[in-house]
């Protein structure tokens, strides 16, 4: 205290120093009415771990909205698809009931039918023409090509034992389309060679399964292999939904040839009904589920559902 009053009766620093001396007692007074150390980490811990908690919550509840949206959009996929066959069943049991004309229903679907059909033999036609010019078959799609051949076999078969015309004439046409579109990948191939082993191979394969479908098998038997061999040629596609899915990118399905597919295994779905043929039916109503499928893919990357 002495020294402090020989500063402050120093010439000139009495108000220098009471500045000094008013600065140490704030920050005396701050010190003592601060928390102690230990308190105030006590504190800022607190703080932390709340700021921590309030992200992990976070998380979790990203994490359950992503999955409830999911879920809800696999719902509404079903849904949506699970009406539509809901109409085909409507339809016909407003045929049965007397509110359509059956008779005239019939007669159109065994004529759209076959004719829509034919349109989607022809849809992989520019897929085809483009590769031959190009003398590239990585565009070429040979395994969706083989298995509709595959597929009109069996059908022309059925039709030969069912004696339906518009079963039988639909497919052979569909077969005549396949064997141009192989014999297109086969040129691109061996660049324009093996034709003898080409077409000794196919004849043999096509008219040994025809004979044998049509002379040996049960009806019963070619009617599952129509439902197999459709079934793994229009899920074939679904191999790329996943990174269809990741991407949001459907190039991978052409869309011409889903949204034909998509109408054609409809209206077949309602004439199976109508003619009260499970082989017919069967097939298509699977085809439809799997097509209507895509074709909600193709508009979910195109961000057209609402869901």
């Amino acid at each position: 205290s002495s020294a402090l009053h020989s500063c402050l009766s120093a010439p000139g620093g009495g108000s220098r120093h009471r500045r000094l001396w008013s600065r140490a007692a704030s920050i005396r007074t701050h010190f003592a009415c601060a928390p102690p150390r230990a308190e105030r980490v006590r504190v800022a811990t607190s703080a932390t771990a709340g700021d921590d908690v309030d992200k992990l919550w976070g998380k979790a509840l990203a994490v359950a909205a992503g999955r409830l949206r999911r879920f809800a959009d696999a719902i509404s996929t079903v849904a949506v698809t699970t009406v539509g066959v809901g109409a085909f069943y409507g339809i016909a049991g407003m045929a049965q009931n007397g509110v359509i004309d059956a008779e005239l229903l019939t007669r159109c679907l065994s004529i759209v039918c076959p004719l829509l059909t034919m349109v989607q033999y022809v849809a992989p036609a520019p897929l085809v023409a483009d590769a031959t010019w190009r003398m590239s078959a990585t565009s070429m799609p040979t395994q969706a090509i083989i298995l509709q051949a595959s597929c009109n076999i069996c059908s022309i078969a059925y039709g030969l034992q069912i004696s339906n015309v518009a079963v039988l004439i639909s497919n052979m046409f569909g077969l005549l389309c396949q064997v141009l579109f192989l014999a297109a990948d086969n040129y691109i191939r061996t660049i324009n060679s093996g034709w003898l082993f080409f077409s000794v191979r196919l004849s043999t394969l096509f008219n040994t399964g025809l004979v044998l479908l049509t002379a040996l098998a049960p009806l019963s038997m070619v009617g599952h292999s129509i439902t197999i061999v459709t079934v793994v040629m229009y899920a074939s596609p679904l191999s790329k939904v996943g990174g269809i899915l990741r991407t949001k990118n459907a190039s991978a399905l052409p869309v011409a040839l889903t949204l034909i597919g998509f109408c054609n295994n409809a209206l077949w779905s309602i004439f199976g009904l109508m003619i009260n043929d499970a082989v017919v039916l069967l097939p298509s109503l699977l085809g439809y589920v799997m097509s209507a499928f895509q074709v909600l893919v193709i508009l979910w990357c195109n961000d057209i559902l609402p869901f």
